[in-house]
């Protein structure tokens, strides 16, 4: 019985994607994700609670890939400690953790989809200033551990925040291939992490 409703539920959401990225979730129609799921629209709400929780779970992939970027990052010293004392080992790292972002997105691209052009009206519909406000606060992080807290001004890292929102943007809407995203995401890594460098005065070499 257990597997039969996991089933049924993965049904729905099938359902419920494919009319969340065709409509938006204010025009997305429950009655229709559950005739597409060839259930009763009651048979739908005994999965999820209602609409906006549907499209939560559509997403949840997105957000926990979003949420677990910045928790890992709360325990990175190391990158910091490598902008002063190793830059060629911190423009690697930086390449690699925008590539790995990059591969993240593809994996789970229409849940990104979903997250960032389609949510308009659900309660993730302001997740765009979540993912800001993570990177602030973890830009924060990194000059507090640089000795630098007030080196650069908090418009200048909400514009970096914003960059690193429409880098994932970017990707969702062109949806490359590996290569062509390995390629965009290290000529991205190179500007932000030239660009850092430059701006903090760290050494470059």
């Amino acid at each position: 019985m257990q597997v039969k409703k996991e089933e049924v539920k993965e049904k729905i959401m099938d359902s419920a994607r494919s009319e969340f990225l065709r409509h938006g979730y204010t025009g997305a129609s429950l009655r229709v994700i559950a005739e597409k799921a060839g259930l009763t629209k009651g048979a739908v709400y005994s999965y999820f609670h209602n609409k906006d929780d549907l499209f939560c779970a559509v997403a949840e992939a997105a957000v926990q890939q979003i949420e677990g970027v910045f928790l890992v990052d709360q325990d990175n010293v190391s990158m910091p400690r490598d902008f002063l004392y190793a830059p060629n080992a911190a423009a690697e790292k930086t390449v690699r953790v925008f590539r790995d972002h990059a591969k993240t997105v593809l994996d789970h691209h229409e849940s990104f989809q979903l997250l960032l052009f389609c949510a308009g009206g659900s309660s993730l519909q302001n997740y765009k200033e979540r993912i800001i406000q993570l990177y602030t606060e973890s830009f924060y992080r990194f000059l507090a551990l640089l000795h630098k807290p007030d080196c650069v001004g908090e418009i200048f890292i909400h514009t970096l925040a914003n960059t690193y929102v429409g880098f994932l943007e970017e990707i969702v809407l062109h949806e490359p291939h590996r290569e062509e995203a390995d390629i965009y995401a290290g000529q991205m890594a190179v500007f932000v992490y030239s660009g850092i460098k430059k701006v903090l005065s760290l050494p470059s070499q």
